[in-house]
């Protein structure tokens, strides 16, 4: 599970989506605007600024930071003084998006922005620095991570953009930007850590905050650190050293920061974590306590270093149905993790009996010494077992539902663990009571696990859980209608930005309108599937992408990827001016996903193929930058690339291209059979896909060993001998997975041993699907919340299915070209 998907996570909302307003505006908002003033407000942020004042595009901005109790006095003093002296200024609407922007799991590169100040000039900028420290200095608040920090705080400075601008990141995303001396958008850094552009320079009044920073250091702090294991926006977890050698964990919470749902910081949880440590001590599997010290304001819990790996890892590693390369069977699996379970409960037992409940047991904070010892780790949601509390944080699947309470909480979590210790699928139990009998039964199909002990199991989930579910289908019958029906009716045609939810990259990006993440995919699924597009969603589609400079140039989530939704809809005249815009510019990222390889074989893939110069200048610039490749795989590495070498040869006959091609596959590797799906993202796919497509051209014995070594045979399934995957979706899942395999066995016969697997894989489609009145919704990247869109949810899902089904063409690119 990923962090980052926490945070759009909003209750009683089905779909990713950004944190909501809830409760009262500070009384700002609703106030009246002084005269010469105009403002606005959104969801999250009011802005107020002077009518006849022109901001600079860029420059010095200040924040604000507050905790709850400072942040409305604080926000009517720096708006008195903004207002008074004509400057732009904006702010948190709420407290409750302000304690929103704090909590454990919000942006770390966000934390603590409460009040934003957009000086004019750098005397500006230095004399409202120096006059509001005046007012505040000191006044408490999380640190803003991506700042320099003025004085004692609240006042921290950052170089970016006052005006909103979006250039294409390497990823071919749109993304806010600032400009470079020479003109150029490039995007902002806004990673954690102060990263002002090379070219800003440094007002010299700003020197000694710089050197504060560099020289805020821990000092007189008893231990090293060795490595940097975990980041939260609570803080960090680290290894260390103390001054005798002895290895330690140091658990790091920064000051009014990590806020969890009772609004307890970092810092309070951490003190809990210590007092629960000092109560359970010489329990065996709980970790020795060491102290709690303060270091550059900040807090650390010191514990003695367990070695070993999590339990959530060893389970990735040792299952066989999930790592076709483990040496055990399923018998000796389920023996395993049996033999855990019962070790792990006769802790947590013991932890009960000292008048503590762990309150946030899960795989991930299980570890497994290299002698098979068990060890607890993470006590800071832990709570007495005589106040009977209810679960304040925790892990999605594993957290226990809020009227389960005191020592239940820990019972609950035990019977998650016991059954997605073989099909972790924790999150989906969170969607539907019958989800936990449905695990069990793929469970006990596979693995010998006691019936009794299974069937404990799922009664203690469902006591729990109070509430029914609707239920979904457990085969794929009438699957496509399902899907379908879902998409339609959860669309909302009043959004032009985001009809159809899906992944959090729509909500990063704030644009749901290309192929993999948006709206040009679930159409084109839509259409090519059989479904004709309602009228009223084709003109919302049409409307939303008129403009083709409103979007990037690149395939996934730009121009190019549009035009192919545009063709299959029969907007050919709009697609043409979409793939005319993808074209003007060769960019510099030269993948599939994003750039310059992904808008030629748009180009060569679209109902007319534009100009083949014009297309050969960006196949040309994706060959020459295929070593700057981010990552390997079909849709970000040299594979896609190699790809669209094959089609340049198609289109043109020049064999010139078939060279590029052949010395760019020459570098592929086949994967042995592991950890290594065979995913439509993975590089050994994308290999294998490129080497099919030259081989049909240039055939070599040395192209048929690394395509059979991933598509497997009748003796061996290769790269499709995973039973289970953790998501369903195109890029990352089962979809994926049945796509690759269309496109690797295309006009042969799929061997017995892999159509055994896929046959599975279709099956198991349901495990991750949650149907009600509107149809079947699939769960998105990390089973948190139902997805529409193409690379994670319903509509690559019913393309997969349709393809198998031999109802539809494959994924886009992987048919020859015509020339």
């Amino acid at each position: 599970m990923e962090p980052a998907y926490l945070e759009f996570c909003q209750p009683g909302n089905a779909f990713y989506s950004r944190p909501l307003h809830r409760g009262e505006d500070f009384p700002l908002v609703e106030g009246a605007l002084p005269e010469g003033w105009q403002g606005s407000i959104d969801e999250v942020w009011c802005v107020r600024r002077p009518e006849s004042v022109a901001l600079p595009e860029q420059g010095w901005k200040i924040h604000v930071t507050a905790t709850a109790d400072t942040a409305t006095a604080i926000l009517e003093s720096v708006a008195e003084y903004c207002t008074a002296r004509g400057i732009a200024f904006k702010f948190l609407r709420s407290p409750a998006m302000l304690i929103a922007r704090n909590s454990k799991y919000a942006d770390r590169g966000a934390s603590g922005k409460f009040l934003t100040i957009y000086p004019r000039t750098n005397p500006e900028l230095e004399r409202t620095l120096r006059e509001l420290d005046a007012r505040h200095g000191g006044s408490p608040g999380p640190a803003v991570l991506s700042d320099l920090r003025w004085g004692a705080g609240p006042l921290s400075v950052r170089y970016g953009a006052f005006v909103l601008h979006r250039s294409a990141d390497r990823h071919g995303r749109l993304v806010p930007s600032i400009r470079t001396p020479e003109g150029d958008l490039v995007p902002e850094d806004r990673r954690p850590g102060f990263h002002p552009p090379e070219w800003a320079e440094i007002p010299e009044f700003l020197e000694p905050a710089l050197a504060a920073r560099r020289g805020g250091t821990l000092q007189d702090f008893p231990y090293t650190v060795t490595a940097a294991l975990h980041f939260s926006n609570g803080g960090g977890v680290y290894r260390g050293t103390d001054r005798d050698g002895r290895e330690v964990i140091l658990k790091e919470a920064r000051p009014h920061a990590g806020l969890d749902e009772a609004g307890q910081t970092a810092t309070a949880r951490l003190i809990r974590e210590a007092e629960a440590l000092q109560t359970l001590a010489g329990i065996d599997g709980i970790p020795e306590f060491v102290e709690l010290r303060r270091g550059h304001e900040h807090l650390f819990l010191v514990r003695a270093y367990s070695p070993g790996t999590t339990l959530g890892e060893l389970l990735r590693q040792r299952n066989p149905l999930i790592n076709p390369a483990s040496p055990l069977t399923n018998a000796e699996f389920a023996d395993f993790v049996l033999d855990v379970w019962a070790r792990v409960r006769e802790i947590v037992s013991q932890v009960h009996a000292r008048g503590v409940v762990y309150a946030d047991l899960h795989p991930g904070n299980v570890l497994v010494g290299p002698d098979g010892a068990l060890t607890l780790i993470d006590f800071e949601s832990s709570s007495d077992v005589a106040d009977d509390a209810a679960q304040r944080i925790g892990v999605p699947g594993f957290r226990a539902p809020t009227d389960c309470t005191g020592p239940r909480v820990d019972e609950y979590a035990l019977a998650v663990l016991l059954l997605t210790a073989f099909l972790p699928l924790a999150q989906t139990m969170d969607w539907d009571r019958a989800q936990p009998v449905r695990i069990w039964e793929w469970v006990r199909a596979r693995f010998p696990v006691p019936t009794a002990t299974g069937e404990a199991a799922v009664r203690t989930i469902q006591e729990a859980r109070v509430a029914e579910g609707q239920g979904h289908t457990s085969t794929p019958d009438g699957a496509l209608v399902e899907l379908r029906r879902f998409v339609l009716g959860a669309a909302d045609l009043d959004s032009e930005r985001r009809t159809y939810p899906g992944d959090i990259q729509q909500l990063l990006l704030d644009d749901a309108r290309g192929f993999l993440f948006g709206a040009a995919g679930v159409l084109w699924a839509l259409q090519s599937t059989g479904e004709p597009v309602p009228s009223a969603h084709l003109a919302r589609f049409v409307d939303a992408v008129r403009d083709p400079a409103s979007l990037a140039p690149g395939f996934g989530m730009g121009s190019a990827g549009v035009a192919l939704a545009l063709d299959v809809l029969g907007e050919t005249e709009l697609a043409g001016r979409h793939r005319a815009a993808s074209l003007t510019r060769v960019q510099e990222e030269p993948s599939l996903i994003g750039g310059s390889a992904g808008v030629a074989l748009s180009a060569l893939g679209g109902v007319s193929q534009g100009d083949l110069d014009l297309i050969g200048r960006h196949a040309e610039a994706a060959f020459s930058r295929a070593a700057t490749a981010r990552a390997p795989g079909l849709f970000h590495g040299r594979e896609g690339i190699a790809l669209l070498m094959v089609r340049m040869f198609e289109a043109t006959g020049e064999h010139a291209w078939l060279d590029r091609a052949d010395a760019l596959v020459a570098g592929f590797v086949a994967e042995e059979p592991g950890l290594n799906p065979a995913l439509l993202a993975s590089p050994a796919v994308g290999a294998a896909l490129a080497a099919r497509e030259l081989h049909r051209h240039r055939p070599t014995p040395e192209l048929r060993r690394l395509i059979d070594a991933v598509r497997g045979s009748n003796e061996h399934p290769g790269l499709f001998g995973a039973e289970f995957l953790e998501h369903v979706g195109v890029l990352r899942g089962r979809a994926g997975l049945l796509l690759a395999a269309q496109a690797l066995w295309a006009g042969d016969v799929v061997p017995g041993a892999v159509r055994r697997h896929l046959d599975v894989h279709r099956a198991d489609l349901w495990l991750h699907a949650v149907e009600g009145v509107q149809g079947a919704g699939m769960l998105g990247d990390n089973a948190l919340r139902l997805s529409l869109d193409y690379a994670t949810g319903n509509a690559g899902v019913m393309h997969a299915i349709a393809v198998g089904n031999g109802d539809a063409p494959g994924f886009p690119f992987l048919a020859a070209v015509s020339s």
